[in-house]
């Protein structure tokens, strides 16, 4: 048997359902194509440098883009007003279960906001003496947040001297 034969021959058992081998057809099941994306309403303009995004148990959706936070509320997520904005990049978003929401700061740590009176945030700099300057994701479990390290491919911020 030559090699085109082998290839005919696999070719033939992914693409014929009738075949003795009761070949998977491809695109089955969860892989297979649909159209959800395009029948998607946008409900906004589009936002430049979107990092992460949650969503809070009232339905509000907070979304990290650039520097900034942005609160989208009301009907289809309407309304939107900015949190907070900060000196670098918002990274990483989490829910406190207290309330408080979790942004990781390139070049500067994790900050706590309440998004309910927002104001100065608190700052959580550094764990066992060394610097959390490099976060880029968080997760929330029992209160007790993991922190999760710099992605390999995000350039230093420029106003961090280097330290992400």
């Amino acid at each position: 048997m030559g090699l085109f034969d082998h290839l005919l021959r696999d070719i033939r058992s992914v693409t014929d359902r009738d075949g003795a081998q009761n070949a998977i057809p491809p695109l089955d099941g969860a892989f297979s194509p649909n159209d959800r994306l395009d029948t998607c309403v946008p409900i906004g303009a589009p936002l430049p440098d979107l990092d992460d995004v949650v969503v809070a148990g009232d339905g509000t959706v907070y979304v990290s883009a650039g520097r900034r936070v942005l609160k989208f509320t009301g009907d289809r997520l309407a309304n939107s007003d900015v949190v907070i904005e900060f000196e670098d990049d918002a990274g990483g978003l989490a829910l406190h279960p207290d309330g408080r929401l979790l942004v990781c700061v390139a070049g500067r740590g994790l900050a706590a906001i309440d998004p309910a009176k927002p104001g100065a945030p608190s700052w959580l700099e550094s764990a066992d003496g060394r610097a959390l300057a490099g976060l880029t994701s968080i997760a929330v479990s029992a209160g007790r947040p993991p922190l999760r390290g710099r992605r390999q491919h995000r350039p230093p911020s420029p106003t961090s001297g280097g330290m992400t």
